[in-house]
């Protein structure tokens, strides 16, 4: 939370109302020592889509086994088949995706909706539930102070997710000259 905090902060004290949803495309693309962050950025999603794949994977597979109410031995028999399956659509829909998507821009702004909720939501969800695992009653002040401080983080967090993915819509309606069609064939 508090890294980025501090990036935003310093993009809107650097920019003002003229940052843009990527931060990167404010700065001169020469800079070298921006051409390091984007090279940085690359190699960040390189290395995170493989991770993200096998969490995505996993709590695919399990909803799946739950869903069906498949047994255990069932489930590991068809657990090959089912990894393959599901990491091929998850490729597809990536590779789709990037291809229909007219600029990157439109995915950053969707995108960043949904960092409001890993940055202040999740937080707030384990700090309650850790909060309530230790003391239910909500009997110490220093539980009271927790429970009050993961309210805050929750209310945030949806404010902003909410926000944020409003003004996203509102935004990619009303000016449809950033969304150019996409043409596969050229």
């Amino acid at each position: 939370m508090f890294t980025y905090t501090v990036a935003a902060t310093f993009g809107y004290l650097t920019f003002g109302s003229l940052v843009t949803s990527d931060i990167l495309e404010s700065y001169d693309a020469n800079d070298p020592v921006v051409l390091v962050g984007i090279v940085a950025l690359a190699a960040k999603t390189h290395t995170t889509y493989p991770i993200l794949l096998f969490c995505g994977r996993t709590a695919i597979d399990d909803i799946y086994i739950q869903a069906r109410g498949l047994p255990a031995e069932l489930a590991a028999r068809g657990e090959r088949k089912r990894r393959i399956m599901t990491a091929l659509v998850w490729f597809i829909t990536t590779l789709t995706l990037a291809a229909v998507t007219p600029n990157i821009g439109v995915v950053i702004q969707l995108l960043g909706s949904l960092a409001a909720v890993f940055i202040f939501v999740f937080p707030g969800l384990c700090l309650l539930q850790e909060t309530l695992r230790k003391d239910p009653s909500i009997i110490l002040l220093r539980n009271k102070f927790f429970v009050f401080i993961s309210g805050v983080f929750l209310a945030l967090g949806m404010g902003t997710f909410g926000l944020v993915l409003t003004q996203s819509i509102a935004e990619d309606i009303n000016n449809p000259s950033e969304m150019e069609t996409v043409n596969l064939c050229n």
